[in-house]
C-alpha cells in the first residue's frame, strides 16, 4: 500500500473510532473490555488494511472485523458469568447502523 493510501486509511480509521467503539460495546453489552476490544479491532484493520477497498464504505468493512474481534473476545471470556449465546450475538451484530455517509 502506498503513503497516499496509508494515509486515506488513517483518515477513515480516525473518523470510524466513536461509532466502532459504539458498536463493540453493544456487541460486548458495555463491557469494561470495550475499549481492549477496539484496540485490538484497530491493530487488524491496520494488518488487514491492504484487504481494504477504498472505493467502498470503510465502516461497513471496519463493523465486519469488530464484530469478529469481539466475537473472539466472547469465545476467550466464555468462562465468565455473563455471556451471550450466539443467536443472541448474531442479532445484536446484525443491527450495525445505518450509514448515510460513506
Amino acid at each position: 500500500m502506498d503513503e497516499s493510501l496509508d494515509s486515506h486509511f488513517v483518515v477513515e480509521i480516525t473518523n470510524a473510532q466513536p461509532k466502532l467503539r459504539a458498536y463493540i460495546a453493544k456487541i460486548l453489552a458495555n463491557s469494561s473490555s470495550t475499549d481492549d476490544v477496539l484496540q485490538e479491532t484497530n491493530k487488524v484493520l491496520w494488518l488487514k488494511r491492504d484487504q481494504w477497498d477504498p472505493t467502498t464504505t470503510f465502516l461497513k468493512w471496519a463493523y465486519r472485523v469488530s464484530y469478529f474481534q469481539a466475537r473472539a473476545f466472547l469465545r476467550d471470556h466464555s468462562r465468565d458469568r455473563l455471556v451471550f449465546q450466539e443467536e443472541l450475538l448474531e442479532l445484536l451484530a446484525s443491527e450495525t447502523p445505518r450509514e448515510t455517509r460513506a
